[in-house]
């Protein structure tokens, strides 16, 4: 994971603390088991639903559903996202209304 504030002179990394005083949580968990992990923290932050999604190259709706992701939306309640593979961007609107660049991903590869 990497964060960043976008439009600031320089790309530093924002801390998790920084994050967390925002709302975004981050955690790292196991691939091989992780619903008693995904279930703490439903219940910790009173969730009660899921998606699960696939999101892959090999979709034959694949650029369609990329689309979705290419103009600013906003949702009414939080979202897990637990990354089994591959990674993705988000654009985040703090709680003082700048914007944070997250990376989120199962590798370090950003070029």
């Amino acid at each position: 994971m990497r964060a960043y504030w976008l439009g600031a002179k320089e790309c530093l990394d924002l801390p998790l603390e920084e994050l967390r005083r925002h709302g975004v949580l981050y955690e790292t968990i196991p691939v091989s088991d992780p619903w008693p992990h995904l279930n703490r923290i439903k219940a910790e932050r009173g969730y009660v639903t899921e998606d699960l999604v696939d999101l892959n190259a090999a979709r034959p709706d694949f650029e369609q559903l990329g689309q979705a992701f290419k103009r600013e939306h906003s949702h009414a309640e939080d979202e897990v996202r637990f990354i089994l593979s591959g990674g993705g961007t988000f654009d985040i609107r703090s709680n003082d209304d700048c914007w944070m660049r997250v990376w989120v991903g199962t590798r370090w590869c950003l070029g």
